[in-house]
């Protein structure tokens, strides 16, 4: 997958009420300075209060990027954020739809952006839950009766 043609999000981004689907890029810098109140927040809106902040919302991809300074990629932002998201949202099983990947590119730094990785990286991925369709399954004939 290419996210490069993604905008970056933000730790205090929300999604809005509507939105079915979402990709949000988090770039390492931005998380390595975020207080734990912002990772408390982030984690509320989009996992544990979901239905409340967006009802509609069944898919989450979130694209971290890589800092990267003189050759090394930097990934403690990245580190504490999904240390934080395995303390806190993880074992209470409050993430549905969640794909989560580490970028092939590094935050833009100095005006650039770096290839760190050849390709993007899958870290984990949590299935969505069961959506209902209301007339998904045939329905029996009535003339269809069960032998007790």
């Amino acid at each position: 997958m290419d996210f490069t043609s993604y905008t970056v999000g933000g730790i205090d981004y929300s999604p809005a009420p509507w939105t079915t689907r979402m990709t949000l890029v988090l770039e390492e810098p931005e998380l390595r300075n975020a207080t734990q109140e912002q990772f408390s927040r982030f984690m509320r809106v989009w996992f544990s209060e979901r239905p409340t902040y967006a009802p509609s919302l069944i898919e989450v991809t979130l694209v971290l990027r890589a800092g990267y300074s003189d050759g090394v990629m930097d990934l403690r932002g990245i580190n504490a954020f999904l240390d934080y998201y395995a303390t806190y949202i993880e074992p209470y099983n409050l993430s549905k739809g969640l794909h989560v990947y580490l970028d092939s590119y590094s935050a833009i730094i100095d005006h650039t952006q770096y290839s760190v990785l050849d390709a993007p990286i899958l870290l984990f991925t949590i299935a969505a839950e069961p959506q209902f369709v209301q007339h998904a399954w045939p329905r029996l004939p009535a003339s269809y009766k069960l032998s007790t």
